[in-house]
C-alpha cells in the first residue's frame, strides 16, 4: 500500500508540472491564432506571429501565456487601437526591433521583422484553461541568491 501511494505521488510531482506547461502553451497558441484570425484593416500587413510561455516578465513565481502579431502599415497608432479595442484586452505598440519588449524575463523575438517604420505589434495576455496553471507550470520557478538567502540560513 506503502509503495502504492509513493508511486502516485511521485507520478503526480511529475506530471502536474508537464501538465501545467502544456496548459500554459495551449493558452498561447491560442492567443496567437485569434489575433491571426481578426481580419486586418485595409492597409494593414501581417508580417509575422509569435506565442510564448512560462515566467515572461514580473517578480512573482507565475507563469504568463502571451500571444502577438507583427503587422505594417501606415495607419496611426490610434486608428488601430480603435480598430482593436473592439476585443477586449488587445493592445497595440509600436515594434522598433526584433526583441519583444513587453516580455521582460524571456528573449523573444518575431523571426521576420523588417527594415523600416510602420511596425506595429498586437499584443494578448492570454489566461491559462485552469487559473492554478500559471502557479505550477516549472517556467515559474526560479531559485535565485535571494531566494536562498531569504529561507536558508547558513552558519558562517
Amino acid at each position: 500500500m506503502r509503495a502504492k501511494l509513493l508511486l502516485i505521488y511521485l507520478i503526480l510531482i511529475i506530471v502536474t508540472p508537464i501538465w501545467c506547461k502544456s496548459l500554459n502553451d495551449t493558452a498561447a497558441d491560442s492567443a496567437r491564432k485569434m489575433l491571426v484570425n481578426i481580419p486586418c484593416p485595409d492597409g494593414v500587413e501581417l508580417v509575422d506571429d509569435v506565442a510564448a510561455a512560462g515566467r515572461l516578465m514580473g517578480t512573482k513565481h507565475q507563469a504568463q501565456a502571451f500571444g502577438a502579431v507583427l503587422i505594417k502599415t501606415k495607419l496611426s497608432k490610434e486608428a488601430l487601437e480603435s480598430y482593436y479595442s473592439k476585443n477586449k484586452n488587445i493592445y497595440v505598440a509600436e515594434q522598433k526591433e526584433a526583441k519583444i519588449k513587453q516580455i521582460t524575463r524571456k528573449n523573444v523575438k518575431f523571426s521576420k521583422f523588417g527594415k523600416g517604420k510602420h511596425m506595429y505589434i498586437v499584443y494578448l495576455w492570454a489566461k491559462p484553461e485552469y487559473k492554478i496553471a500559471k502557479y505550477l507550470d516549472y517556467r515559474a520557478w526560479s531559485i535565485n541568491k535571494e531566494t536562498i538567502d531569504k529561507y536558508i540560513k547558513f552558519d558562517k
